[in-house]
C-alpha cells in the first residue's frame, strides 16, 4: 500500500511539474516575422514582434529560420533582399534591452521575462537560429536589426519551438515505472 501511496505522489508531482505543458511534444509554431512591424517610432522595442510564445525556466527555446526566405531592408522595390544573416558591417545600437552589435537586417530576439524588466539582451537569430536555455519565464520578441524601420518590407518565415521541462519527463516516467513494478509485485 505504502508503494502504491508512493507512485501515485511521484505522478501527482510530475503532473503538477508540466503545468500547462505537455510532456510528449514541444509547443512548435511557423510564422513570419515582419521587417517593418507595429509604429513608426525608431526604437527596436516599439517595432520588436511580439511572438506569443511563452518559455518557463528550465526550457529550451529553440527558432529555426527558413534561410530562402528572404526580407528588404532598403525600399519595398529596389531594396537589398537578404536572409536573417543581415548585410554589411556590424551596427550598435542601443534600445531598452540594452546594446548590440550585428549586420543590418539581421533577426534579431530578445526575451523579456514575465515581471516585465528580466531579459536576455539581444540575441542574434540569423539563419544560423537559436537555441535558448530558459533560465527565467517569459515572452519571446523578434525584431530586424536596423537604425530606420520606415523602409523595411517583407519577412522571415520562421519555425519556434519550446521543448518540455525535463525533470517533469523523469518524474512521470519513473511513477510510471513504479506502478507497473508494483503490479507485478501484487501478481
Amino acid at each position: 500500500m505504502l508503494a502504491l501511496f508512493r507512485c501515485s505522489m511521484i505522478m501527482a508531482l510530475a503532473l503538477f511539474a508540466f503545468g500547462t505543458h505537455s510532456a510528449f511534444a514541444a509547443y512548435v509554431t511557423d510564422f513570419s516575422v515582419n521587417a517593418r512591424t507595429k509604429s513608426e517610432l525608431h526604437t527596436l522595442t516599439a517595432h520588436a514582434y511580439n511572438t506569443g510564445v511563452s518559455v518557463q525556466a528550465g526550457q529550451t527555446l529553440s527558432v529555426t529560420v527558413d534561410p530562402n526566405s528572404r526580407w528588404s531592408i532598403r525600399t519595398q522595390s529596389s531594396g537589398w533582399r537578404i536572409t536573417a544573416d543581415g548585410v554589411g558591417d556590424p551596427v550598435d545600437i542601443t534600445g531598452d534591452m540594452g546594446t548590440g552589435s550585428f549586420k543590418l537586417g539581421t533577426l534579431v530576439g530578445y526575451i523579456l521575462g514575465n515581471d516585465g524588466t528580466t531579459n536576455t539582451g539581444y540575441l542574434g537569430i540569423g539563419t544560423a537560429g537559436l537555441d535558448w536555455a530558459a533560465t527565467f519565464d517569459g515572452i519571446l520578441y523578434m525584431v530586424c536589426w536596423d537604425t530606420y524601420y520606415s523602409d523595411n518590407f517583407h519577412s522571415l518565415d520562421t519555425t519556434i519551438s519550446v521543448t518540455p521541462i525535463p525533470g517533469a519527463v523523469w518524474l512521470l516516467g519513473a511513477g510510471l515505472v513504479g506502478l507497473i513494478g508494483l503490479r507485478r509485485k501484487t501478481a
